[in-house]
């Protein structure tokens, strides 16, 4: 593991070695190709610059006739878009004027909604209070019955207790008075 640590960076030396000699060997020859590329591009520049400005020349007067034509359409653009302006003005003022007329009979339903929203609040609420009441008085009528029926078995117990009691013999003989 220890002649890793050591081969590793001294083979990455020789390797950056080597690869520097051979760069710093064609480096000179490098530059002058570079030079030589450099003014042969420079001579085809000013060749095609020249060129150029020829072709621009005749461009120009091309462009001139075309900006000419160009305006001539554009005039003619401008008065259809400023006939269609006035058709939109014309229909957003028919529109407005129909808008402020209609804006009372607006208001009007308007307040139509809110007065019918809180009666159909008020109903839903007497609605709920009904509905609590009906089961209040279902809950109540199940309470009265089921006492009512304890209230019958009380008294039936009682009369049951009371016939036992008159038909059983007093103890030691002696006569029970009588309830009148």
């Amino acid at each position: 593991m220890n002649k890793i640590y050591a081969l590793v960076p001294l083979v990455g030396l020789l390797l950056f070695g080597g690869y520097y000699w051979k760069h710093s060997r064609l480096h000179a020859a490098r530059l002058d190709a570079i030079q030589r590329i450099e003014e042969t591009a420079r001579q085809e520049r000013r060749a095609k610059e020249a060129a150029d400005r020829a072709h621009a020349h005749d461009q120009a007067a091309l462009t001139l006739a075309l900006r000419k034509q160009e305006r001539a359409e554009k005039d003619r653009l401008e008065s259809a878009q400023k006939q269609a302006r006035l058709a939109l003005e014309q229909r957003r003022d028919a529109a407005a004027e129909r808008a402020h007329r209609l804006r009372p009979q607006r208001d009007r339903l308007h307040s139509e909604i809110v007065t019918i929203a809180a009666a159909l609040a008020r109903a839903e609420e007497r609605k709920r209070e009904l509905q609590d009441e009906k089961a209040f008085l279902a809950e109540y009528v199940r309470t009265a019955e089921a006492n009512q029926n304890a209230i019958q078995r009380l008294l039936e117990t009682a009369e049951t207790i009371e016939r036992n009691h008159a038909a059983a013999p007093p103890p030691g003989g002696a006569v029970a008075p009588r309830k009148s």
